[in-house]
């Protein structure tokens, strides 16, 4: 059995697809009677959990307290690529996942390069560390009052 995944479960994987894209990519048996297999979806969600750990971890070492909807978007956008890339066909369809997948591996880039920043803790009010969000700056001007009165 595979490892459970992160980023986002089986059962949501299968929602954000529809029962019938989930069944065309990982359904098994006779027509009247598929089924999922769930491990197969579990083994490339926990691939997709990798990914995004390479990308991510180097700036947000600690586990979120809630997993951000960008990060499951993420692993659905992976998951779902690889398991259509295993069918080799090419059609319309494989080419929009290709580039859902391209554009989560752009955004994957992004996150580690310091561009998108994430939210650590799930409700906006504890950015990571360092982030614009957190910090605020000022500069202030020289007094010129100083000038304009001097002999006076």
């Amino acid at each position: 059995m595979p490892a459970t995944p992160k980023y986002l479960t089986v059962a949501d994987f299968v929602a954000r697809l529809g029962e019938r894209e989930a069944d065309d990519l990982a359904g098994t048996g006779l027509r009247d009677a598929r089924e999922l297999n769930l491990d197969l979806l579990s083994a490339h969600l926990v691939h997709a959990d990798g990914v995004i750990e390479g990308y991510v971890r180097a700036r947000y070492p600690a586990d979120f307290l809630v997993v951000p909807e960008i990060l499951a978007g993420i692993a659905h956008d992976i998951a779902r690529w690889r398991l259509r890339a295993k069918g080799g066909q090419q059609t319309a369809m494989a080419d929009t996942v290709k580039a859902q997948y391209d554009a989560a591996m752009a955004l994957l880039r992004d996150i580690s390069a310091g561009r998108v920043t994430l939210d650590v803790n799930g409700d906006g009010t504890n950015p990571e560390l360092g982030a614009h969000a957190e910090t605020m700056g000022g500069r202030m001007p020289p007094a010129r009052m100083g000038r304009v009165l001097e002999g006076w």
